[in-house]
């Protein structure tokens, strides 16, 4: 909660969205794809983290995916999907702290790590496979190949911490990392969030994308990818800015007349178009029925959509600087972020309790659970 109503809003509307589709499993969308879809999961795991700690919903549905994609089988018959699984896993772990859980997917993570390792050549450069997707906007861009790599590189890095933890040898996460570090660090041309992924991989420093980023305000934004989006700017040393494009971009939505947030939003939509709590007059477009691409045309859109939560994570996260460092939150880094608000408050749960956050002005009061050992 903040002195800012507008960001109050979108927080709320964002957590509703979340919980909407927390249902048994993780659905992508509560009246459209109520399927456990891996490859869109990071978002609304990471705001399930911020507002609950944990949920059974997340190791449901990594379960559920382990469980029905036999190796050598990609999950969700994506390549790219199959990477998530990994990042997913190891972010949870990392949060909550569940060895018993993480040793029973040893096997698999080692299948994965290599299935994965298939997909990149000794030179670098990825396998071409069309059942490869970052993500729709950039499908079949060059833009697309970048993000690729920089999500096959946080796999590999997030498996490399799995294998530490399991007592496996890191070798095959280190070769892998090898090869990936050959072709990585290309420069996106188009997609913002393809540039934003490089920052959040730890391939580019977030300073280098940050103007590209912020390019025409929130323009080329994306829901899915958002969090990563407003992060690599945050990151950059410019948060106060990230607020208020969040604020642009979400804020559309709400001007639409949005109760949950979208599949898909473009900010061009908006002209011209009857918002969805009413119907169009004469001359207007309808901002549902004649939007929407790839997958997603017209009424078939959804319109309660869980990856495009990220303003959670991001409010939570990013302005209170907080970074677990240790599984189960034992150390977690704590900076909190000027952000262009007159004050604002952020509980953020642990195992042992809650981080909360104070900040008014440039001066923050950070109160924490004895168990845990705060660091800056």
């Amino acid at each position: 909660v903040c002195s800012d109503e507008r960001v109050n809003q979108i927080f709320q509307v964002a957590s509703r969205t979340l919980m909407l589709n927390m249902q048994h499993y993780i659905w992508d969308g509560i009246k459209r794809d109520r399927l456990v879809w891996i490859g869109d999961m990071h978002p609304e795991t990471t705001g399930i983290v911020c507002l609950f700690g944990s949920d059974p919903s997340v190791e449901l549905s990594l379960s559920y995916c382990r469980e029905h994609t036999p190796l050598p089988g990609w999950m969700n018959h994506t390549p790219t999907y199959t990477a998530w699984w990994l990042v997913i896993l190891y972010d949870y772990f990392l949060q909550n702290n569940n060895l018993p859980y993480l040793e029973a997917q040893k096997d698999y993570i080692k299948g994965v790590l290599e299935l994965i390792s298939t997909l990149v050549r000794e030179d670098g450069s990825l396998i071409e496979d069309e059942r490869c997707l970052f993500d729709w906007p950039s499908h079949g861009s060059e833009d697309e190949r970048i993000g690729i790599l920089a999500l096959l590189t946080l796999a590999a890095r997030k498996a490399e911490k799995l294998f530490e933890v399991l007592g496996l040898d890191r070798t095959p996460c280190e070769r892998l990392l090898q090869k990936l570090s050959k072709t990585n660090a290309a420069k996106v041309q188009t997609f913002k969030q393809c540039a934003a992924f490089q920052a959040y991989a730890g391939i580019r420093p977030a300073a280098e994308v940050a103007d590209f980023l912020t390019r025409e305000g929130a323009k080329g934004f994306s829901t899915f990818l958002s969090y990563y989006i407003l992060s690599a700017i945050s990151d950059a040393g410019r948060t106060e800015e990230a607020v208020r494009l969040m604020k642009e971009y979400y804020g559309g939505m709400l001007d639409m007349g949005a109760t949950s947030f979208w599949e898909d939003f473009d900010l061009d939509w908006m002209k011209g178009s009857a918002p969805i709590d009413r119907l169009p007059k004469a001359g207007e477009k309808d901002i549902h029925g004649d939007f929407g691409k790839h997958c997603y045309v017209g009424f078939r859109h959804s319109l309660c959509h869980g990856w495009s939560c990220g303003p959670v994570s991001f409010l939570i996260k990013k302005l209170g600087g907080i970074e677990p460092l240790e599984p189960g939150c034992k150390t977690v880094r704590v900076s909190p972020r000027e952000a262009g608000l007159d004050w604002y408050e952020i509980r953020y749960p642990t195992p042992c309790g809650l981080i909360e956050i104070s900040q008014k002005g440039d001066k923050a009061e950070v109160r924490a659970p004895k168990e845990i050992r705060l660091v800056r």
